[in-house]
């Protein structure tokens, strides 16, 4: 008797996938850290909502090398730009650290 084909479902990812669309998109929110991903860098955030799993760009993913988890943060999706020597067009980002503590 020849025994089915058996494979293993595992999840990408946790909560819902964000994609960068319209400049303006704002995400803000406990940074968790990256999670692993056969074909796209992913992120994950804890927001308001709950857990948010967004792509990670190369711009993005640069900017969240400084970032240790478990910051607040904001990120800000500026749109797609040109690079001025290579013409090539690329996502670009602001990423922001929120500090609610009183500067006094």
């Amino acid at each position: 008797m020849i025994e089915p084909r058996r494979r293993a479902v595992t999840r990408s990812f946790i909560g819902d996938l964000m994609t960068w669309e319209e400049p303006g998109q704002t995400l803000r929110g406990r940074y968790q850290g990256q999670l692993p991903s056969r074909y796209r860098s992913l992120g994950l955030i804890e927001t308001a909502e709950g857990l948010k799993c967004f792509t990670r760009p190369a711009v993005l993913r640069r900017a969240l090398t400084i970032i240790t988890p478990g910051t607040e943060i904001e990120i800000q999706y500026a749109g797609k730009k040109l690079a001025p020597k290579s013409g090539h067009t690329y996502l670009d980002f602001d990423v922001f650290v929120i500090d609610d503590e009183d500067p006094r």
